[in-house]
């Protein structure tokens, strides 16, 4: 009894599912290249705003199945194709056919891709730069090199010292200066290291690159000590000068000079240069011009861009006031005399040294007085 029962549904729920089926509809179709006319294989075919869709095959054949009476927009794609949307009315029952022609996308309407990548840099490096070189001044490199992690030196002779990088020394350790020039030690048995070639003064920084891995400057086993040396940079100079004569007694001339520079690795100024300057001379001649007085300014601008570093300290700026007077009067000797400093000002030169206990700088002279004479012979 059981058993007829359940055969009875299950026929009933077949005859439901096919009166079901036959109001369904089906679109169908196949999807080809709109120019050669072959069919595309794996074309996508989608109902828009759903998840149903299907793949073609390698005859471009598309099935979809099971729809619903209604409007539907199909969408077509296909790579290196122009997308296509199809508009398709399903009645109940019907089975739709759908061909689709896909457009080719020329190569020339392609945007272009570009992609970028930086190489990452696996070699474990340190770098110091000129102001940590110049504030300790090492008398070798190789003897300020071994204070760093992993790295040491040897002494091979009485010079300096040879750098060891993780135990490796020698040829193995690849020695160069500005990326790529090799430096090969002197003397027999390497008593003059590589690193004994270079001034430390004349560098702006020092790269260390611990292990092989660095095969852009060579190749190496132990590591590369690069050496880069500092570019010297233009320093201003400049020189000014005019004169003018108003007649054959009277004149004047102007000269103006100054000079500045740095050093191109620390930054700071450059020592030993003199301050900004300017000086002027006036004269006029008596008696066609066999006496001639002459007033001369000095002025000299206050010295602040100086070089700690070396020891320099400002300079305090000053004007002096001096004068002269030439006779030429006589046929056997030529007479002048005169005053330095007239208004007694007390001063010094940027340039001049101090004393070594006290570092009190030295002053030039205070008002003075002077005479010359120059004989004249064989006249």
């Amino acid at each position: 009894m059981n058993g007829r029962f359940i055969i009875l549904v299950a026929f009933i729920f077949t005859l439901v599912q096919n009166f079901n089926a036959q109001d369904k509809g089906t679109i169908r179709g196949f999807v080809y290249d709109s120019k050669t006319k072959y069919p595309l294989f794996n074309a996508n075919v989608w109902i828009e705003g759903t998840n149903r869709g299907d793949v073609s095959d390698f005859k471009g054949y598309f099935e979809l199945k099971n729809l619903e009476p209604g409007s539907y927009t199909l969408v077509f794609s296909y790579v290196g194709y122009k997308q296509e949307r199809r508009k398709v009315e399903l009645d109940k029952g019907e089975v739709k056919t759908v061909d689709v022609y896909l457009e080719e996308i020329p190569y020339f309407s392609v945007e272009e891709i570009v992609v970028l990548g930086r190489a990452m840099e696996t070699y474990n490096q340190a770098e110091f730069g000129g102001r940590d070189i110049s504030k300790r001044a090492p008398r070798d490199l190789g003897d300020f090199i071994k204070n760093f992690t992993n790295t040491s030196a040897i002494k091979k002779g009485g010079y300096a010292l040879d750098p060891v990088i993780r135990g490796l020394k020698y040829d193995q350790v690849n020695v160069q200066i500005d990326n790529g020039m090799k430096i090969e030690p002197a003397c027999p048995n390497r008593m003059d290291p590589p690193t004994s070639h270079v001034q430390s003064e004349d560098l702006e920084k020092v790269e260390i690159l611990k292990g092989p891995y660095a095969l852009r400057f060579g190749p190496n086993f132990g590591g590369v000590v690069n050496l880069v040396m500092a570019r010297p940079k233009k320093t201003d100079k400049f020189e000014f000068g005019y004169s003018s004569a108003f007649s054959r007694e009277f004149g004047f001339d102007v000269n103006v000079y100054g000079t500045k520079g740095r050093n191109s690795v620390t930054g700071e100024p450059l020592p030993e240069i003199p301050p900004f300057e300017a000086r002027a001379n006036l004269y006029y001649g008596f008696f066609e011009g066999t006496v001639v007085p002459e007033l001369s300014i000095r002025a000299v601008a206050r010295k602040s861009d100086i070089s700690q570093s070396f020891g320099e300290t400002p300079t305090p700026g000053f004007v002096l006031v001096n004068f002269l007077v030439n006779i030429t009067y006589f046929k056997f000797f030529d007479v002048s005399f005169g005053v330095n400093n007239l208004f007694d000002k007390a001063y010094y030169e940027h340039l001049n040294k101090r004393v070594r206990t006290t570092g009190v700088p030295i002053y030039e002279p205070g008002r003075n007085f002077f005479v010359n004479i120059k004989m004249k012979v064989g006249r």
